[in-house]
């Protein structure tokens, strides 16, 4: 019964870890953005820093960068997902009593998951060949 407690805790923790990360990440980024445009003692010098090159480019760096969504990827993606949960769901389903409502909901949303896998991947295929 602990063991598969410890893996749901374990999971969170990696989520939540992921999270902090990321959010420490764009702190950082705000402050050191907020710290470069306190350097300007005018609007005057920050209206002639942005009309150079380095000020485009100061500019351009505050947009995200967007990468394009390689469909084959996300099917791969999704797969893997789909066969973690899966698993999980069979293993919680084996264990019986109260472990059985959480494999059922992990298992659907694994075959969900392989579903939307299958979906994706025929989607681009068909794309791929117009």
């Amino acid at each position: 019964m602990v063991v598969p407690l410890a893996a749901i805790v374990m999971v969170i923790a990696i989520i939540w870890f992921n999270r902090r990360v990321q959010h420490a990440r764009v702190q950082a980024q705000k402050e050191v953005r907020l710290a470069f445009l306190q350097k300007f003692s005018s609007g005057d010098e920050i209206v002639r820093f942005m009309a150079t090159e380095e000020g485009k480019k100061f500019i351009d760096g505050l947009q995200p960068v967007r990468r394009p969504v390689d469909p084959r990827k996300t099917a791969v993606d999704e797969v893997t997902g789909a066969a973690v949960l899966i698993f999980i769901g069979a293993g919680f389903s084996l264990l019986r009593g109260i472990f059985m409502i959480p494999g059922i909901i992990c298992l659907a949303t694994g075959l969900g998951l392989g579903i939307a896998a299958l979906l994706t991947w025929r989607i681009s295929k068909k794309m791929d060949t117009q």
